[in-house]
């Protein structure tokens, strides 16, 4: 958190707890490399880290089809008026709902001309942006590139437990739990029906000059290939691929564990992390016979999944590395410190509330949700193993905590992206942002609070 570097304070602290387990700089060294090679050689972990690879690629290749061009044409016939145009920011979250970043630039640039149009001030239009790309991905349990980030941390945390409950069933669970999301959409519909606003003086239009960094991020939207006419059908078939075949391989997967069990009991044994790689690499392949089938060129696709899959590669060794911090943990003793230390002067009914609130701080200050969430689930499933409270509740607060940093903190490549992408200046329109998400928090506190001792 002091150096704000995740990948190299996740390394240094893997070897410091190497060299415990294991002292001297060859023997902490060798034993740092075992750990890493034998989390990454669980079949499941793999499945993730492909899958996220995989995934990315399928977005830069589904950016170059010109689909969001051939989108905003058709929506363009229909966003009229400055609350429609807001409205369908919101309307386009079913086929955007893929990869926050997509979102915001897809979204971005199917609305720019309705928004330019309507004369929408910047700041509005960054915080519709912001506020409905994180909160509404976070909560989808498939078809999204977060699903693989999150089932892996809470796999994370349930290692340092030494648990051998389903990953993603309980992110599944916890997902009505991310409360900060929840409130989040109460706090924006009012902000939307005009109810709460803490900034009447909203300067700034669409119109009036922008950001540099709104060019930077609708370049990458705008290289279509040449070759490619636009079609809204490019973006739309490749989710209606995905998602319905993830879901069928998932109760495929669980039919080959559940003899004659019902339809919950198959999808609680589904093996999550092959099925959504398998039913991803049968899109990506169809995907690329449909792009080819309207002339784009083989060469130019790979090359695009290529560069597209490198963009999360510093994510993906987030991960690899956060995963052997978990098995050392629990194999220096960490549930046990916290359950004879921490866990019996803390009530479980507290528990959620503080993880949360930790979680905001360090979301907030690291910038990332994915780092926070990676640093916080080992410390908050132990915790609450400890203190014998929810499992699904302290995982969804986790989740919470790392949302608000996403769409608040000014480092976070979320914010900045909106901001952009709506011509508005950063730090001006974090101070507009700020007072909604705070309220949003307070009211998740609220809840995480009162759900403990009510349920």
């Amino acid at each position: 958190m002091i150096s704000k570097k995740i990948v190299p304070s996740l390394l240094i602290g893997l070897w410091i707890g190497s060299f415990i387990v294991n002292p001297g700089i060859i023997e902490s060294t060798s034993q740092m490399v075992i750990y890493m090679v034998d989390t990454l050689g669980q079949p499941g972990n793999l499945n993730i880290l492909i899958f996220m690879y995989t995934f990315s690629g399928l977005v830069a290749v589904i950016q170059q089809s010109g689909g969001v061009q051939g989108f905003s044409k058709f929506v363009s016939r229909y966003a009229s008026g400055k609350k429609r145009t807001l409205m369908w920011v919101w309307f386009l979250a079913p086929i955007t709902f893929i990869d926050c970043a997509f979102r915001v630039i897809a979204t971005g640039s199917i609305m720019k001309k309705n928004i330019e149009k309507e004369d929408i001030t910047k700041e509005k239009y960054a915080f519709m942006l912001n506020n409905s790309a994180s909160p509404i991905v976070a909560m989808i349990p498939i078809g999204t590139a977060f699903v693989g980030y999150m089932v892996g941390v809470v796999q994370s945390g349930l290692d340092v437990v030494g648990s051998s409950e389903s990953a993603y069933l309980l992110f599944v669970k916890s997902i009505p739990y991310n409360l900060f999301s929840i409130a989040s959409f109460v706090v924006i519909s009012l902000y939307f029906l005009n109810v709460i606003r803490f900034k009447q003086d909203e300067d700034g239009s669409y119109n009036q000059s922008s950001s540099t960094n709104q060019g930077n991020h609708m370049s990458s939207m705008n290289n279509v290939n040449n070759d490619a006419k636009p079609k809204a059908s490019n973006l739309v078939i490749p989710i209606l691929v995905l998602i319905p075949l993830s879901t069928y391989l998932m109760y495929w997967t669980g039919t080959k564990n559940v003899q004659n069990g019902n339809i919950i009991a198959i999808f609680e044994k589904a093996d999550a992390s092959h099925a959504i790689l398998i039913a991803l690499i049968f899109t990506v392949i169809l995907s690329v016979i449909w792009y080819r089938i309207q002339q784009i060129k083989i060469k130019d696709m790979i090359q695009k999944f290529i560069s597209g899959g490198n963009r999360i590669m510093k994510t993906i060794i987030i991960l690899a590395v956060a995963w052997p911090i978990a098995v050392v943990s629990k194999d220096l003793g960490l549930p046990d410190l916290i359950d004879h230390t921490v866990g019996p002067f803390i009530p479980s009914a507290l528990v959620p509330a503080l993880v949360f609130i930790v979680t905001c701080f360090v979301a907030f200050f690291m910038g990332s949700s994915w780092a926070s969430w990676s640093l916080m689930m080992p410390l908050a499933i132990p915790l609450i193993a400890a203190t014998g409270g929810s499992l699904p509740l302290v995982i969804g607060a986790v989740f919470a905590g790392g949302t608000f940093g996403d769409v608040t903190s000014p480092l976070s490549g979320m914010v900045a992206m909106s901001s952009g992408i709506a011509g508005a200046d950063l730090m001006k329109y974090v101070r507009y942002e700020l007072p909604y998400n705070l309220l949003a928090a307070f009211i998740a506190t609220i809840g995480f609070l009162i759900i403990p001792i009510v349920f």
